[in-house]
């Protein structure tokens, strides 16, 4: 009884981490406020147009999209009509009519497209709707040890060729030691391509920094730019050292780990339980250790 019970808690603890798999990758929504209406989106969509009619993009993608929709024709739910790009325009999908639901999945890409039609006015035709949403398995990390007070954002200087590319294809790790604390133009800091081996010279901090990478007409650089946060001037600490490289990830990875953890888990425990019973049966009952008269 007492190793049934056994087997029955290892499944039950595997169970828990493929529930906990599933739900560590659960997208939450952001309502955005426009000057009309709530939207829901987990992604930033910029609209151009003259129409207040908005729409949000909901979902996980699988991949790197820079989305383009386009209304076609006038009109609000299940009346307008529009055209969407996953490559920003080079390339145009059918013309669709807005469902009635206002609610349309696009392809296999992981995400939903949700219309938020306004009144009777709806879209109105040529109004586009932009959205870029990177590849997920690919992140420019940006760390720091100490922890100044400033935003840090790293934005590729040519449009065929994001920052993540840039950074990847030079192999750069790119590091910002912060020499005398200060802010945009007191604070000196040094820098280095090459992950702290060589350093350049001491220079005044800026509100920009390029770094260009490769020759002549290869040459590929990206801009790094320091803001303030919000209600607060740019603060560097002295001795903190920025850090800024690319990553990539595999897809899905923590849900991997997890299932794979779970299985190991399940593994383990149905090996205890058949293990016990193997040695069970080969042990002889006790009543071949009695002792016998006349024996």
């Amino acid at each position: 009884m007492k190793q049934k019970t056994n087997i029955f808690v290892w499944l039950f603890l595997s169970l828990v981490f493929l529930r906990a798999s599933g739900n560590m990758r659960a997208y939450a929504a952001e309502e955005i406020k426009t000057d009309s209406i709530y939207v829901r989106s987990d992604y930033e969509v910029t609209h151009t147009g003259s129409g207040i009619s908005e729409l949000g993009i909901i979902g996980e993608a699988y991949d790197e999209y820079d989305l383009l929709i386009k209304i076609t024709k006038s009109g609000g739910l299940k009346e307008g009509y529009f055209q969407c790009s996953t490559d920003k325009g080079k390339t145009w999908g059918e013309e669709k009519q807005i469902p009635l639901s206002g609610i349309y999945i696009l392809g296999s890409t992981g995400l939903t497209i949700e219309f938020y039609s306004v009144d009777d006015i709806g879209f109105l035709t040529g109004d586009t709707y932009h959205c870029y949403i990177p590849d997920p398995t690919k992140k420019i990390v940006i760390k720091q040890e100490i922890g100044s007070k400033v935003n840090i954002t790293v934005e590729s200087d040519s449009e065929d060729v994001k920052a993540f590319d840039v950074l990847e294809n030079s192999e750069a790790a790119i590091r910002i030691k912060i020499i005398k604390e200060g802010t945009i133009g007191t604070a000196v800091w040094r820098l280095s391509t090459d992950g702290g081996l060589t350093w350049g010279e001491e220079e005044y901090a800026k509100e920009e920094l390029v770094f260009s990478f490769g020759k002549n007409t290869n040459s590929q650089s990206v801009t790094i730019k320091f803001s303030p946060e919000p209600g607060t001037d740019v603060e560097f600490l002295r001795n903190d050292v920025i850090s800024i490289y690319a990553e990539r990830t595999e897809k899905d990875g923590t849900v991997t780990a997890l299932v794979v953890l779970a299985a190991i888990v399940a593994c383990i425990g149905a090996g205890v339980y058949f293990g016990n019973k193997i040695l069970k049966s080969a042990i002889p009952p006790e009543s071949d250790y009695e002792l016998r008269d006349g024996n």
